[in-house]
């Protein structure tokens, strides 16, 4: 994301934040004094500033929560006494100038929110939020073992920031569509999250609802079975991708395993010069079904396709990379685990 367009986001989510901020501060002044009324409102547009600001301006960033919103509150620290030094400031004088307490407020106020803007953007850029290092990448002969390497990479939050699942889901319709499929797909999450269906059945009625598999039986009629392919390149997690390329200039042997389907993970692995363990879905005439041929790829279902996959691990060492519960067996059955992290060092799922 260019500079420009990111400060341009940064402005979009700190107004909708700051509308929220006046708001707040129009409604709090029905019960508190102005001064702590400006504090209060402060607050609530704090938050929300955070929310969006992560979501959208500093998307793709693995700090902690609490860590960034530490540093988060503490550059607010700055603005907030800035908006509420300008905000006080300037009450006497408009007041003067314009006569009305109510709209003499709003203006002192709303150039106090206005302010911060700049100092809080390269705050917040540079310690809220700030880019993850580069990692260095060391070199062969800092393998803790000569032993053959395979790395394994999960694919939805790990490789790539996203879920390649709703990515497919987004394009396969138009947004109302879209917005149908989401709601008569309700129930069936209900059900799920209540544990009375599978996450294979779940992912089955997805498929159908959001018209996956037609969608890329088209593309695949049309020539294209790399349309997803863009969308995912955009999604790849830059330190992620530069940790599978280490391993590839190695010479180990890289993998991906994912719960996502096959048919819409393949052009990536074929774009990475990869292998692919993935949930397989039912053909019918060279048509793609949205039923599954096996079991979803999840949990221990990714230890046994990588055993069924790569035969004897005698003297092989195996190094994987994850971030959900989804990857759990897998990170515990391996040499070299790597828990949300691209770091040289190991990093365990965390068992407590």
């Amino acid at each position: 994301m260019t500079p420009g367009r990111q400060f341009g986001l940064f402005v979009l989510t700190g107004g909708a934040a700051a509308l929220l901020n006046i708001g707040s501060r129009v409604a709090f002044s029905r019960w508190l004094p102005f001064e702590s009324a400006v504090l209060a409102a402060y607050a609530i547009g704090m938050v929300t500033a955070y929310v969006l600001a992560r979501r959208v301006v500093f998307r793709g960033r693995r700090q902690p929560i609490a860590r960034s919103f530490a540093a988060f509150a503490l550059v607010n620290l700055v603005a907030v006494l800035q908006t509420w030094l300008v905000s006080v400031g300037l009450r006497p004088w408009l007041l003067s100038l314009v006569g009305a307490v109510g709209l003499a407020d709003l203006l002192a106020h709303a150039t106090g929110v206005i302010v911060p803007i700049f100092t809080s953007f390269l705050g917040h850029k540079h310690i809220s939020f700030k880019d993850t290092p580069a990692l260095t990448l060391p070199s062969p002969m800092d393998s803790l073992s000569t032993a053959p390497v395979i790395a394994v990479f999960d694919v939805d939050g790990t490789l790539l920031r996203g879920d390649c699942f709703r990515l497919a889901a987004r394009g396969s319709r138009p947004p109302a569509a879209v917005l149908r499929a989401a709601v008569a797909l309700l129930p069936g999450l209900l059900a799920w999250r209540q544990r009375r269906i599978s996450t294979g059945d779940i992912k089955e009625k997805a498929l159908a609802l959001f018209g996956i598999c037609d969608r890329v039986n088209h593309a695949e009629a049309a020539g294209r079975p790399d349309w997803l392919l863009p969308a995912l390149c955009r999604g790849l997690r830059p330190e992620a991708l530069q940790r599978l390329r280490w391993h590839q200039q190695r010479g180990d042997r890289v993998l991906l395993c994912s719960a996502s389907p096959r048919m819409l993970l393949q052009p990536l692995a074929d774009w990475l010069g990869v292998e692919l363990l993935a949930t397989e879905l039912q053909q019918r005439d060279g048509r793609w079904q949205p039923r599954l041929a096996g079991a979803n790829c999840k949990g221990p279902e990714k230890v046994r396709r990588l055993q069924a996959h790569l035969g004897s691990l005698e003297g092989v060492v195996l190094e994987a990379y994850g971030d959900s519960p989804g990857d759990r067996e897998l990170l515990l059955a391996v040499q070299r685990p790597h828990y949300r992290s691209f770091r040289p060092e190991p990093r365990p799922y965390p068992t407590a």
